[in-house]
């Protein structure tokens, strides 16, 4: 596959050259830069991107009136009130759908600080990973990754070890990956922001400083402007960030639990066993991306997915998509590959191809769904059985909901 040089669109719709290095991507490739924003960070509500377009699913601007309204402003001990009710599911975060959802809400950088003060959560390394991002004011905190998730995260990984395992020692010293570190590296309208990549690249230059140079995110059933929130925040509030993988994995159906709207009677007949002895064995799948069925419920929906580079724009400095997006299931994607020196100061003897076996991540993704959805389907279990023996007295049924 030849190289094709990135060349971003500007607001004329003319083309920029540019000679930086980048991925490879199939003939006819589209760049999506965001436009330069115009409202101040001040007037801006929590949760809005604050950006006059942003790029939708199609990879064009959506108008402001599209944009999801954000989260309501909470002060620092009813987010706390809110999180110990979300990590220990009570009342509202009941439902077994909970274990899978992210709890966002908005505060200021104030409560926020008041929020980790409240909780200690720069001292309990238990604590769940989170995120701040001090431009819209939203706090975001996630669940643990499903195997779906995972699977993809460490193809990632290994592709950039294995290219750092083909370099001489004195190299290797310099390239670290990492997957659950906590960065505070943010500047200018995203300063005093938080976040955790699913993967990141760092590289120790020359002058001993180490700097971030690529970062993962990956969103399980996750909207898609939360996940370009992401990556512009790591393009335009990190400096040194100069490639961003935004990976989208979604159910054909978004889930819950399949035994929502039974009767505790409907529940009996189907003679589930004991949640210990539920095994990813026990699910059958329709098709090798899924559903996944057991008891004639389908616990894990038909998989799919998309893959998108962003890198900063070279003239405007802004966050843009870099190329086409990707199937994460077609042919293409074998065409999402990166060069050493895009990352490294390194001699062209040195250079190395960093790809991904994508093979091994679809034959694998499987598996994946199996594990999730004997996950689930144990989450449901542990649950009922927990009612029924009365373990958790504080425990609120989730209110009823119409069909």
């Amino acid at each position: 596959m030849d190289h094709q040089p990135f060349v971003p669109w500007g607001r004329d719709q003319s083309q920029c050259r540019s000679t930086l290095p980048q991925t490879y991507f199939p003939q006819g490739g589209n760049n999506t830069p965001r436009p330069a924003r115009t409202i101040a960070p001040q007037t801006i509500r929590a949760g809005h991107l604050g950006y006059d377009h942003i790029p939708n699913s199609q990879g064009k601007g959506s108008a402001k009136g599209d944009r999801h309204p954000g989260p309501e402003m909470t002060n620092s001990e009813e987010c706390a009130q809110k999180f110990n009710h979300w990590r220990s599911r009570k009342g509202e975060f009941s439902s077994p759908e909970w274990y899978e959802k992210e709890l966002t809400m908005g505060m200021s950088m104030r409560d926020f600080i008041l929020f980790k003060k409240i909780l200690g959560t720069d001292q309990d390394e238990k604590f769940p990973k989170y995120s701040y991002n001090s431009s819209t004011s939203t706090l975001t905190i996630r669940c643990m990754s499903s195997a779906v998730h995972e699977n993809l995260v460490s193809v990632i990984s290994n592709g950039f070890v294995a290219a750092k395992h083909s370099l001489p020692e004195h190299i290797q010293n310099n390239i670290e990956t990492v997957g659950n570190q906590l960065f505070n590296e943010f500047h200018e309208r995203y300063a005093g922001s938080k976040k955790v990549p699913d993967t990141a690249l760092k590289i120790t230059n020359e002058a001993g400083k180490t700097e971030i140079k690529f970062v993962l995110e990956v969103g399980f059933s996750e909207e898609y402007e939360k996940l370009v929130e992401d990556v512009t925040m790591w393009l335009e509030g990190c400096n040194d960030v100069c490639v961003a993988m935004l990976v989208m994995i979604q159910e054909a159906v978004k889930y819950e639990c399949p035994t929502r709207h039974l009767s505790d009677e409907e529940v009996t007949e189907l003679e589930f066993p004991s949640w210990q002895d539920i095994t990813q064995e026990s699910f059958d799948l329709l098709e090798a991306r899924g559903p996944a069925v057991y008891k004639g419920l389908t616990w894990v929906e038909a998989i799919s997915g998309s893959v998108e580079i962003w890198r900063r724009d070279p003239q405007s400095r802004l966050a843009a998509r870099s190329g086409d997006r990707m199937g994460l299931l077609g042919p293409t994607i074998g065409q999402v590959r990166f060069r050493l020196r895009e990352f490294l100061d390194v001699r062209p003897e040195h250079d190395r191809e960093i790809t991904f076996n994508w093979d091994h991540c679809l034959n694998r993704l499987s598996d994946s769904i199996r594990e999730l959805a004997a996950f689930r389907c144990r989450e449901m279990l542990i649950d009922r059985e927990g009612r029924a023996n009365i373990r958790d007295p504080d425990y609120q049924p989730p209110s009823p909901i119409s069909s």
